[in-house]
C-alpha cells in the first residue's frame, strides 16, 4: 500500500496512473488506482472523497474513477465543498508562491498598490496583497535567493505604507 508521502513509480500500477485523493480539505497521496480500493476498505479514504489524475487539473469524485459505470447514475453537481475550495486555493496560492515566488510576489505587490491607488479604504484592499508579496520575499529568502528575496521584503513593507501614508496624510 502506497502511503500519503510515497512518491508512485511507474512498475508500482499496472495501468501506470496515479491519483490525488482531496478529502476534508487535505489533498492526500499520490496512489495508484490499484491500492485505492484497499484504502477505502480501511476507511481512510471513501467514495465520496474527490479523484485527481496526476497530471490532471480537473478533481471527479473517487466513485467515477474506481466504478465508472456509476458515473452514468448520479445527477446533479458533483462539487467539494466551500471549506474544501477555500482550503485548496489556499495551498495553490502557497504553492504558487513557494515555487514562483519572484514573479508571484511582484504581481501581488503590483495588486496591493493598484488596490492603494483605486480605493477609499486602502487597508482593506492593498494589505492582504503586501503580505503575500512579503511571504513571496520570505520563500525566496528561504530558497537561498537572498538579495532577490530582501529586496521583495522591503518593497512591499516600505512603498504601500509610504504611498498610504502619504495620501492619508494629504486627504486629513
Amino acid at each position: 500500500m502506497n502511503g500519503p508521502n510515497r512518491t508512485p513509480t511507474p512498475d508500482d500500477s499496472p495501468d501506470g496512473k496515479s491519483y490525488y485523493i482531496l478529502r476534508r480539505g487535505e489533498i492526500l497521496g499520490p496512489f495508484h488506482r490499484s491500492s485505492l480500493e484497499d484504502l477505502v476498505k480501511e476507511g481512510r479514504i471513501e467514495y465520496d472523497d474527490f479523484a485527481q489524475e496526476v497530471g490532471d487539473s480537473e478533481w471527479s469524485p473517487l466513485r467515477w474513477v474506481l466504478k465508472p459505470a456509476s458515473a452514468e447514475d448520479l445527477k446533479g453537481a458533483h462539487a467539494p465543498t466551500w471549506r474544501t475550495l477555500i482550503k485548496w486555493a489556499w495551498l495553490r496560492l502557497r504553492y504558487s508562491l513557494d515555487e514562483n515566488s519572484l514573479s508571484s510576489g511582484w504581481v501581488c505587490l503590483g495588486i496591493a498598490l493598484g488596490g492603494l491607488f483605486l480605493s477609499r479604504w486602502p487597508a482593506v484592499l492593498w494589505a492582504p496583497w503586501a503580505v503575500l508579496a512579503f511571504f513571496g520575499g520570505i520563500a525566496l529568502y528561504r530558497h537561498e535567493r537572498t538579495t532577490a528575496g530582501i529586496s521583495l521584503m522591503l518593497a512591499s513593507a516600505i512603498v504601500p505604507g509610504a504611498l498610504w501614508a502619504y495620501f492619508w496624510k494629504n486627504a486629513v
